[in-house]
């Protein structure tokens, strides 16, 4: 990869050590935030919420949809103003810990919530968007993983956040370097936004054309189109089931990492695993049905799943009346009937009774091409720009970790 560019200000300090200090030099930290509980007589707010901060850089007015009350002293308390770093404090999974925002405009009666952290950096010695940018550095983050503790939930206690050490190089280095990746995120975000609408017009194309097929030509119950057999876990106190395995065994990270048509999984078993000796066949395809509802895949090659999914594999009846793509295009609307028909809080399901009831519509093979033809070319511009976000991505966090590394100069 070519290094990039570098501007004047940014030239003559990469290489050369620079003051650190601790956050909590450089910012005033804040996490005691609002909850969601309406009272009557309280001010009302507008919310800044954990999922405004992950899903968002930049915090404007269009960001925050939530509102609430609070009483007029955590107002005050509690209060956002342009300028200000929001962080994700805890969070399930140590990967989304400590994602960062800038607030970018000054929004009447914004609050964070209890799910937020708020620093008010010192804009004399560090610019805010540095900071934030500095949330997503290797540097920092090394540090974050090696503070955090939890099982469940992962967090840092106030005193470690406020321990964490943040390069200060002089103030007009920290702008070019926020100036050369906002040009990064600007293109990702252009890439993000036209894949978003390519991905609502085939939606919108797929639902269209399935739907008048399912008014114009017969419909068969999904139970008698295909063989279903639900996934399984092999033990794995026995060595044996997994050992130099090399039988792929599905699961939703597959999916999320690899895409919807799978010839390999990232975990696999031996034949020693196999019930019956008998593998789901290829060209099946997977349907979630448990917990996170609705996802699937074609799987090209004879395979296994985990007990998140149901395994659909046509019969030999009507194996020559459907067209493998048809069939892909398809589960997407199964797929919206799973997560509209489940029963159970806790652990969300689908309702197999009345899901072997769905009535799949089996148009002349032609007809079944000719719906698949344009929405594989859809399929095809969708992969080609998440290819090239992936590696819009990856070429950021390249520039951002060499931008903002910096040795700490002795004290």
């Amino acid at each position: 990869m070519a290094p990039a560019s570098q501007g004047s200000a940014v030239r003559p300090i990469l290489g050369l050590p620079v003051r650190f200090a601790s956050l909590g030099e450089v910012a005033d930290i804040a996490n005691s935030g609002v909850d969601k509980k309406l009272v009557e007589g309280q001010a009302p707010v507008r919310l800044l919420n954990f999922m405004d901060v992950y899903r968002n850089t930049r915090i404007t007015s269009q960001v925050v949809n939530a509102t609430t009350t609070a009483p007029e002293s955590r107002v005050q308390a509690t209060a956002l103003v342009m300028g200000d770093v929001v962080v994700t404090p805890t969070s399930e999974s140590i990967d989304d810990l400590a994602r960062s925002a800038v607030v970018v405009e000054d929004i009447p009666n914004l609050v964070y919530s209890y799910h937020v952290m708020r620093l008010r950096p010192d804009r004399t010695i560090i610019d805010s968007s540095f900071l934030s940018y500095l949330f997503g550095s290797r540097g920092l983050q090394t540090q974050i993983r090696a503070a955090a503790n939890g099982i469940t939930r992962f967090g840092l206690t106030r005193s470690k956040w406020e321990s964490l050490r943040v390069p200060l190089p002089p103030i007009e280095v920290q702008r070019d370097v926020v100036r050369k990746l906002d040009s990064f995120t600007r293109l990702e975000a252009e890439i993000q936004g036209e894949l978003a609408l390519r991905k609502v017009q085939v939606a919108h194309y797929r639902r269209s054309s399935i739907a008048l097929a399912e008014g114009t030509y017969p419909s068969v119950a999904l139970e008698d189109v295909f063989d279903m057999r639900t996934g399984y876990t092999p033990s794995r106190s026995e060595p044996r089931n997994w050992t130099d395995g090399s039988v792929p065994w599905f699961r939703l990270e597959d999916i999320r990492e690899r895409g919807r048509i799978l010839e390999d999984s990232f975990q696999h078993v031996t034949t020693f695993a196999v019930k019956g000796g008998r593998l789901f066949p290829a060209d099946s395809l997977l349907m979630s049905t448990i917990a996170t509802i609705g996802e699937h895949a074609l799987v090209r090659v004879p395979h296994l799943a985990n007990q998140q999914f149901i395994s659909l594999s046509v019969n030999s009846k009507f194996e020559s009346l459907l067209d493998k793509r048809y069939l892909f295009h398809l589960a997407f609307g199964l797929g919206e009937w799973c997560r509209k028909n489940t029963t159970g809080s806790s652990l969300p399901m689908v309702r197999m009774v009345d899901f072997k009831k769905v009535p799949v519509p089996i148009p002349p093979l032609s007809i079944q091409r000719a719906v698949a033809e344009p929405l594989d070319r859809f399929e095809e511009l969708i992969v080609n720009l998440g290819a090239e976000l992936a590696a819009r991505r990856k070429q950021y966090e390249y520039y951002r970790d060499k931008l903002l590394t910096f040795e700490e100069a002795p004290a």
